[in-house]
């Protein structure tokens, strides 16, 4: 028996059904990929925040008061802080010993460790020399403004880094003949679950001129 095709109402409804249904799929295709950006987009979202909030809770504090050879220091205080003030002479060797403290609950993993205007190219009385026994390295503008060191320390939650920073006197360089303090002492560049970001010391560390390292004489 030969096959027979139907072309009467019921295919016509049929295929007028089945043209409605496209622009409908369409319609949902598009907001299943919509909503699967949203939620990407929401999950990367909460991602970064968590790790913004794992580096909020790295703290770097004192472990021992600044420690001179060939110089002078005194503590003073301000707004609550203990600022260490060394005096700026030929021969000055003086040492910091600091913690970087993780009180997040994640992993974190500390990649550079930077003091502000004691690189090798800058132009005060003063230097970083040293960084447990590591010389500083040229950043990425390469003008060595900054004492840059790169690290590579993975700390867990409770975990702690010690880090011992060495100041000299730098004999082509002049500062100011009253006190210079420096804000942000250091600043540590920290990765926390993929993400990366600053954490800048609540501390500071001072400076007093001599004639020596003056740059009015």
């Amino acid at each position: 028996m030969a096959a027979t095709q139907d072309t009467g109402p019921t295919a016509a409804r049929t295929e007028d059904a089945a043209v409605a249904a496209r622009p409908w799929h369409r319609r949902r295709g598009l907001w299943l990929v919509l909503l699967s950006a949203l939620v990407l987009g929401v999950a990367a979202s909460g991602w970064v925040l968590a790790g913004a909030r794992a580096r909020s809770a790295v703290e770097i504090v004192p472990v021992r008061e600044v420690r001179c050879e060939d110089s002078s220091v005194r503590v003073r205080r301000f707004a609550g802080r203990r600022i260490p003030t060394m005096a700026m002479r030929p021969g000055m060797r003086c040492r910091w010993r600091l913690s970087v403290e993780n009180a997040s609950f994640a992993t974190v993993t500390v990649t550079e460790v930077i003091l502000p205007f004691m690189g090798p190219g800058g132009g005060a009385a003063v230097r970083v020399r040293e960084l447990d026994g590591e010389e500083p390295v040229l950043g990425p503008d390469g003008d060595g403004i900054d004492a840059r060191f790169p690290v590579d320390h993975r700390l867990a939650p409770g975990a702690d880094l010690l880090i011992d920073v060495e100041f000299r006197f730098r004999p082509r360089g002049c500062s100011g003949a009253d006190l210079t303090t420096v804000w942000g002492f250091p600043t540590l560049t920290v990765d926390s679950l993929l993400t990366s970001g600053s954490v800048v010391a609540d501390l500071g560390v001072g400076f007093r001129g001599t004639p020596e390292g003056t740059c009015d004489t």
